[in-house]
């Protein structure tokens, strides 16, 4: 109860507040231009953050968070361009809403399922996180191997639509996080002779290059703008009876998007679709979907930002994060000296409350500030791409030079967008690198503690439950991919 107080304390203060505020703020800008999203807002502000305390750099980012995946609804909706790949199914019936002349009535189903599916996920979290984490204290070395194995094959095989890809992009992550000092032997390794690689391959220089400045590379080949949206709404209240008929889909696609949103690698790209099948499965006039059905707007809303606070859950209970956008606030935990797991529960306890409560703050901070403010969002939408894709640039690399006042930092950063956009134009994820150079640490320093612990005995790995458990769940997510076309080919009709 002290610490749920201390979080009360830090949230409603002034300064905690402001920082819950801006972050809904500029996590509505970020969201609802395509090519952003949060993990760009998120990786951009971390810098911005360094003078601050945890407690409030993290309500600064979780806020944004939550209002970026909210965000990208507002560009699906009035311009049949998603502005992050979870609202990619909004557009399917909000577009058409927009057409039909109802925006106003779109935009305040998805602000309300937003608001709706925002708030179970942060209740979730508030119920889950913690006895999760004290479930975490029992799990032995090998066990944390095979968990953080599992999150890592799961986003490589979820990504980008290529299996082999992901994974690549997977080992290509690990490979940079062997840089620096051995954690067992306390030598160091692939330093090349410089100091500054000593500590390992900086975690914001490597996120700023690979989301930030490669995005921002790919922009500049799209010198246009969105277009221009008019608009004439008032407020985006729904009415009673629109949000009763509503209800179950809302509620619906919040358990969804909360169930999915803990698996790692699943998050609110595939959320928002398996909401939306269920809506139009379980509706009485399913060819209504499509042509601007309410309900096909709202599934999928609720579910995308109820994955906020699903995702939140391993990140903080098990040091696993359960999306691309949690591997960057688990980097910005790890820059403010906290490592995520279990034992950040009793090592800092108000953050992690003030995290617990800022978020649910954060919802309704969001719903107060998206009912009034979207005229401004549509004009923002017309801003060049070019304009975007210098400042982003700019913030990138003052925000990589902060971290250590290192110009060496800077040309890392430029290197890994470098990289990054050339990836991309291959077909390559940024997330299964990211995530590999996040958890990379935490897989190998548990892979090497076990086999000590058991004097070199790879047998570990299959006496232990949970390790076996996971990294049997590991092989199937690798599996997974390959056989499920075979499988949809053999279940076929003769003829079909």
């Amino acid at each position: 109860m002290e610490h749920i107080l201390s979080g009360l304390v830090t949230v409603f203060s002034p300064f905690g507040l402001l920082m819950v505020t801006i972050g809904v703020v500029v996590g509505m800008f970020v969201g609802a231009m395509p090519g952003l999203g949060p993990s760009i807002g998120i990786a951009l502000l971390i810098p911005f953050t360094y003078s601050m305390d945890p407690q409030y750099a993290l309500l600064l980012l979780v806020s944004l968070y939550m209002a970026a995946e909210y965000g990208g609804s507002i560009s699906a909706i009035l311009l049949s361009t998603p502005g992050t790949a979870a609202a990619a199914a909004t557009v399917v019936d909000g577009y058409p809403m927009k057409m039909q002349g109802r925006s106003q009535e779109a935009l305040g189903v998805s602000l309300t399922a937003s608001s709706f599916g925002g708030m179970i996920g942060a209740i979730a979290l508030i119920l889950f996180a913690q006895p999760l984490a004290q479930a975490a204290l029992l799990i032995s070395p090998a066990g944390y191997f095979a968990i953080g194995l599992f999150g890592l094959t799961t986003v490589a095989s979820l990504s980008g639509g290529s299996m082999l890809k992901g994974l690549l992009g997977a080992g290509l992550g690990l490979a940079v996080a062997t840089a620096g000092i051995d954690p067992i032997s306390g030598t160091p390794r692939f330093t090349f002779g410089y100091f500054e690689l000593f500590e390992g391959v900086p975690v914001l220089s490597a996120l700023i290059g690979l989301f930030a400045l490669s995005e921002a590379f790919v922009m500049t080949e799209q010198p246009g703008g969105l277009g221009s949206v008019k608009t004439k709404f008032g407020v985006l209240f729904i009415g009673f009876a629109q949000i009763k008929r509503l209800f179950s889909t809302m509620v619906m696609g919040s358990f969804v998007g909360t169930v999915l949103g803990i698996l790692p690698g699943v998050g609110g790209n595939i959320a928002c679709w398996v909401a939306y099948a269920r809506a139009k499965k379980q509706s009485g006039h399913p060819e209504t979907f499509g042509k601007g059905e309410p309900k096909g707007v709202a599934a999928p809303e609720a579910a995308n930002n109820a994955t906020v606070g699903g995702a939140i859950i391993p990140m903080l209970s098990l040091g696993v994060p359960g999306s691309p956008t949690t591997a960057v606030l688990m980097g910005a935990l790890v820059l403010h000296g906290l490592r995520p797991g279990p034992q950040l529960f009793m090592d800092a306890p108000i953050v992690v409350y003030s995290l617990f409560v800022g978020l649910a703050v954060s919802v309704i901070v969001m719903y107060l500030v998206g009912i009034f403010t979207l005229p401004l969002w549509a004009r923002v939408m017309a801003l060049p791409q070019s304009v975007l894709s210098v400042l982003i640039i700019v913030l990138g690399l003052v925000g990589a030079f902060t971290l250590r006042s290192l110009m060496f930092d800077v040309y890392l950063a430029l290197g890994f967008g470098i990289v990054g956009y050339i990836l991309k134009k291959f077909g390559f994820s940024m997330a299964p690198i990211l995530l590999a150079l996040v958890l990379g640490y935490l897989i190998e320093s548990s892979f090497r503690t076990a086999l000590v612990s058991s004097e070199g005995d790879y047998m570990t790995f299959v006496t232990d439950p949970i390790a076996l458990v996971f990294i049997v769940l590991s092989i199937l997510a690798v599996l997974w991919p390959i056989v499920s076309p075979y499988l949809k080919i053999s279940r076929a009709p003769k003829g079909a």
